[in-house]
């Protein structure tokens, strides 16, 4: 049952899989607050649905609400989509804490391409935006879809280096979070009280 939830599931151990069961219960209204009809939403990165189908299978049956699922695009490592990011592997990462320089380094030493072994290759064969991470990047990160799609016709016809795409992405990725550092430096104290004092959301709940 368990490993028929989804196919993910099937290259894994079935004791690890019920392991993960024994968190789930904190998903459970019953176990977030002890209030009446209150019902959870998760957010999660796509990887995690598996978990929550079972979740959302036996909930009924133990006269609990099921869990709402909002999932998040899942945004592959540098070192390629069937790789994950690791804070213990820096260079499957771009953090928030990095430099300028250190966001230049990793983008052109560790991130996946897509392109060919040389540029008379590439220019004749084109790259493969579907696997190169710095293009993965620009789509996720890039507010301008029309920008995007240039790029990637542009890419795929072997008209735009993977040099040039890197660059592109180096620049997106280094005024993100060059705004992240500079506006959570200007938190103070005050502000983060502010946002861990609990509060109700919505007035009039009754508690069990």
């Amino acid at each position: 049952r368990l490993l028929s939830s989804s196919p993910v599931l099937n290259n894994e151990n079935p004791i690890d899989v019920l392991f993960r069961q024994l968190e789930n219960p904190k998903e459970y209204q019953s176990e977030l607050g002890k209030l009446k009809n209150m019902r959870c939403l998760i957010i999660a990165a796509v990887d995690q649905d598996p978990y929550f189908r079972i979740l959302r299978d036996v909930a009924t049956k133990i006269k609990e609400h099921k869990p709402a699922v909002v999932y998040s695009k899942f945004l592959a490592s540098l070192l390629g989509k069937n790789n994950k990011m690791s804070a213990s592997v820096e260079k499957s990462s771009i953090f928030m804490t990095d430099t300028p320089k250190q966001i230049k380094k990793k983008i052109n030493s560790f991130a996946f391409s897509g392109g060919q072994e040389t540029i008379e290759m590439h220019k004749k064969m084109g790259g493969n935006p579907s696997v190169d991470v710095a293009f993965q990047y620009i789509e996720f990160f890039c507010n301008d879809n029309e920008k995007i799609k240039d790029i990637k016709k542009d890419y795929i016809s072997g008209n735009l280096t993977t040099g040039e795409l890197k660059k592109f992405c180096i620049q997106i990725l280094t005024e993100l979070v060059e705004t992240h550092q500079q506006n959570k430096s200007t938190i103070t104290n005050e502000t983060l009280q502010l946002f861990l004092q609990p509060y109700q959301l919505v007035k009039n709940l009754q508690y069990q």
